[in-house]
């Protein structure tokens, strides 16, 4: 069979599409391939960081329970007497004088220190009352701590009366579960006698954590719970003379790390007066 020129023509045309089609595919293979190895290399990472953010979670920020955490903060419980922030209260007394904390209380006279923890009386503290025959012991300090023995709070903290060689126990912070936020709070007691109304003050903090300075600042004490409403301010000014007693609940946030907090807090009058001192000692 003869063929004629149109015959021709088709069979190259035919011929050159199939070749374009064979190097269009020879060309996309190894694309689509790169893309494959791509996508697999993106998933790997993205599976990698995730299990990093929880292996870093895990270690770093997802606390025991509640009844745990108390449980290790009662296990490792400090001897308040001597801060636990540094040096500067270590007076003469020796470790024989803080052994002896049990036997001076059971010398003390039974009277009644405060009423039972069901309802809000475990809110107001202990009765003040000061240890007899015990010179080496801080005033005020017995009776707090039989207020923490018999309703099994764990102690996180302690008010002094000063920041360094303190001569009064002024209150005690404990640890508690908190059903509002979750996880737990810290709430402070504090009774003390002030002899002039108070217009004003500064209140400072200073916080380590592992042993590490890691947060330091100070507020003015009228001023820095402006938001709240009065009644649940620490401070409202003016704060006029005589006894004082303050019960003050605060949210531990979750987010913390584990490890060590300490910290140390403490309020001066306008006049650059100390009022009260307080540390607190904690694990998360």
């Amino acid at each position: 069979m003869n063929s004629t020129p149109g015959d021709t023509s088709t069979n190259i045309y035919a011929r050159v599409s199939r070749d374009k089609a064979d190097v269009i595919v020879d060309m996309q293979t190894p694309n689509s391939s790169r893309m494959i190895s791509r996508r697999f290399i993106r998933l790997t990472f993205v599976l990698i960081l995730m299990i990093g953010i929880t292996t870093v979670y895990v270690t770093l920020f997802q606390h025991p329970p509640p009844d745990q955490l108390m449980e290790m903060n009662k296990r490792g419980a400090k001897d308040f007497d001597i801060s636990v922030f540094n040096d500067d209260n270590a007076d003469d007394r020796t470790d024989d004088d803080v052994k002896d904390r049990d036997k001076s209380e059971d010398d003390t006279n039974d009277e009644d220190l405060m009423e039972k923890d069901d309802e809000v009386a475990s809110r107001r503290g202990p009765k003040r009352r000061e240890a007899k025959g015990d010179k080496s012991k801080l005033k005020g300090s017995v009776a707090w701590n039989r207020f923490i023995q018999d309703n099994g709070h764990t102690a996180i903290g302690v008010v002094f009366d000063r920041c360094e060689k303190p001569t009064e126990q002024l209150g005690t912070v404990i640890m508690l579960p908190d059903p509002e936020f979750g996880g737990v709070k810290s709430r402070t007691f504090y009774n003390f006698t002030l002899y002039n109304d108070l217009e004003g003050g500064t209140f400072h903090v200073e916080v380590r954590y592992n042993g590490q300075d890691l947060y330091d600042n100070w507020w003015e004490i009228c001023e820095m719970e402006e938001d709240l409403e009065p009644q649940n301010r620490t401070f409202s000014c003016p704060i006029r003379k005589g006894r004082q007693s303050l019960i003050k609940d605060k949210h531990i946030p979750g987010y913390l790390p584990k490890g060590r907090y300490q910290s140390k807090a403490w309020v001066n009058t306008e006049q650059g007066e100390l009022l009260v001192c307080g540390f607190s000692d904690f694990v998360l």
